[in-house]
């Protein structure tokens, strides 16, 4: 047969597999006496992936790969195209995706970029829920999900997909049954192994700050909320400077939305003084008359307030015990104000100015009167740790009408 008649010939075999009828397909094959091996090997066209594209049902798949005697369906035909096991995920036809994975050996984490299966059911807009069960349950590997993925899943508010997918990275299966197989072999995490292995598994998934951009122009605060419960970077700062150049955290109040400010505050546990104006947000707050934001707020205030004063007692008690080394006697120190004082940390000196200083817990008056109201007040105390002790008493109870309510904090 010349070239021509054999074109013609795969042209007709293609249009028999777009009727999607195995019976019609296979008299037309035994009428013209057609090695379907043999006609594979002409033309770009690729028999199985035009069957599955067309949908046919798996009695045909099965058909196409036995009669051409594919010697393995873990393949792609061009840099835009993935497995023939993807594009069947992909068109949602499960039976046959269940033919190529189960009889043939479909390997569900084969190919590169984009041609793998998630990015490229994902590109093709056809990606669904069950879609991602599929994966999931024949486990796909999602540890290279791409920026640009999970930048268009926050665009389209896919949160719970994202969360689904990041969850089979981050304490998945692997993670739990190492845990079971530590206990079964009777050994133990010291605290520092324990907190390693968690910071490995956090460090699994990249969120760079592009993708918290997005999250923040749109104002997703679902991801946010998200983003934050799997960031696996040490320094906080950046994130935290981000929420403040975006007024994220007025705009949750404006929303009076708890969980997403809730959120927010436990990611630092305190909420970075250096970085928010808490006098502002309560004040911003209270017009909301919502309490659980307010408690927020206030918790988050002195617990900063609180990291911050230890750190200046520390630095005094250790320069204290220094200089009564040196002298051989000891110095009384006097009662100071914050304004006068500096903070060594990692043996620099870092400048301190109450002018600067935007706690609230530097200005807490209550009133006997429904809510709380608050004037500048300054908070002076003397430099010893047994102070600190009690002065950190008020990070345990907010008094209100004059009682102690413990509650509130």
């Amino acid at each position: 047969m010349t070239i021509t008649i054999i074109n013609e010939l795969k042209n007709d075999i293609i249009q028999q597999i777009k009727n999607r009828n195995l019976v019609d397909l296979k008299k037309f094959i035994l009428n013209y006496n057609v090695n379907l091996k043999e006609l594979e090997k002409y033309g770009k066209e690729d028999l199985l992936y035009i069957s599955i594209k067309n949908d046919n049902p798996k009695e045909v798949i099965d058909y196409i790969i036995n009669e051409c005697k594919y010697k393995n369906v873990n393949y792609t035909i061009n840099s835009n195209s993935s497995t023939p096991l993807g594009l069947a995920i992909s068109r949602s036809n499960f039976e046959v995706a269940d033919l190529l994975y189960e009889r043939f050996d479909a390997d569900i984490n084969y190919g590169k970029g984009m041609n793998r299966c998630f990015p490229f059911i994902y590109k093709n807009n056809t990606f669904q829920p069950k879609q991602l069960n599929y994966l999931l349950i024949k486990g796909y590997n999602f540890n290279d999900i791409s920026e640009n993925i999970i930048k268009s899943m926050v665009l389209y508010f896919q949160n719970d997909l994202l969360e689904k997918i990041w969850s089979s990275i981050v304490y998945n299966n692997a993670f739990i049954l190492k845990l079971l197989q530590q206990r079964k072999e009777q050994k133990s995490y010291s605290s520092f192994e324990w907190n390693q292995l968690l910071k490995e598994e956090k460090q699994k998934i990249n969120i760079s700050d592009e993708i918290y951009e997005t999250t923040f122009n749109i104002q997703n605060w679902d991801a946010l909320k998200l983003f934050l419960d799997y960031e696996g970077r040490e320094q906080k700062i950046t994130i935290f400077d981000m929420i403040e150049e975006y007024e994220v955290i007025e705009k949750v109040i404006d929303n009076e939305d708890v969980k997403t400010l809730r959120a927010i505050s436990n990611f630092g546990y305190s909420l970075n003084y250096k970085c928010f104006n808490f006098e502002d947000l309560i004040i911003k707050s209270i017009s909301k008359k919502n309490r659980d934001i307010w408690k927020i707020l206030i918790k988050s205030s002195i617990l900063s307030f609180q990291e911050k004063e230890k750190k200046i007692l520390e630095s005094h008690d250790t320069n204290f015990k220094k200089n009564t080394i040196e002298k051989k006697h000891h110095t009384s120190l006097p009662n100071s104000n914050l304004t006068k004082k500096s903070i060594i940390v990692n043996n620099k000196s870092l400048g301190y100015n109450d002018s600067e200083e935007n706690d609230i817990t530097n200005n807490i008056v209550l009133k006997n009167e429904d809510g709380i109201n608050y004037n500048v007040k300054s908070l002076s105390f003397n430099y010893n740790l047994r102070y600190y002790n009690r002065i950190s008493y008020i990070g345990d109870n907010i008094i209100t009408n004059d009682n102690i309510n413990k509650e509130f904090i």
